[in-house]
């Protein structure tokens, strides 16, 4: 999966970069927002778990918090940008009226390609799409484990959409929804309700504030 990532991102820059028209300049951001967990079906799973084995046992999950993003990159021309970002996604917990709890607090360090265009009479409105790769922390802090692998490789994505004013000299804004896809092993002592892995993501929507030193 990663091979074939690499290759798309590899073939987007050099055939946009001979065509794109110049605009560039490095540009950093601060975003916060609303982010959600897609646990991948793993926790109707441990509530069949629950129901067969302890169906006293309540569960009160929590799967939405806020979070922020920090992120910078250069803009090679009205298409092409390269980007490094870091986000801290928020608390996301299970809780057991028997005291077993889980909880986590993940973070990401990504690298990846915004590919979009730059339009207007100014180039300030400018569409945009992220892919790339990220290092994605769990951060399990509960005092049971929510999968084996607390650290791992995430695949990043994300649609947005910047406005960049004149008037404001280099300071923009962006609206934008950006994820992290990855797969979690279960716990090696888990019961046999529960599949070896699930597909998951975590994902925020947020508002950002930025400024771009853009040569047009």
């Amino acid at each position: 999966m990663k091979k074939i990532v690499m290759s798309v991102l590899a073939a987007l820059l050099v055939t946009t970069c001979l065509n794109a028209e110049s605009v560039k300049g490095t540009y950093f951001g601060l975003g916060y927002g609303s982010s959600i967990y897609d646990d991948g079906g793993y926790l109707d799973d441990l509530k069949r778990n629950r129901d067969r084995v302890s169906p006293s046992t309540g569960i009160t999950e929590n799967y939405s918090s806020s979070g922020y993003k920090i992120y910078g990159g250069y803009q090679f021309n009205k298409i092409i940008a390269v980007e490094a970002s870091y986000a801290e996604y928020g608390t996301y917990s299970l809780d057991f009226s028997n005291g077993n709890n889980k909880e986590m607090k993940p973070t990401a360090i990504a690298v990846a390609a915004n590919i979009g265009y730059n339009f207007g009479t100014k180039k300030e409105f400018r569409p945009f799409a992220i892919i790339g790769l990220s290092a994605l922390n769990i951060n399990d802090t509960g005092n049971v484990d929510f999968y084996d692998n607390n650290s791992g490789s995430a695949i990043r994505f994300g649609l947005g959409f910047e406005y960049t004013p004149e008037v404001l000299q280099g300071i923009g804004f962006r609206v934008a929804y950006e994820g992290d896809y990855f797969s979690s092993k279960t716990p090696s002592n888990a019961d046999s309700e529960f599949e070896d892995s699930y597909f998951q993501s975590m994902n925020m929507y947020y508002v950002s504030v930025q400024y771009n030193s853009r040569i047009r």
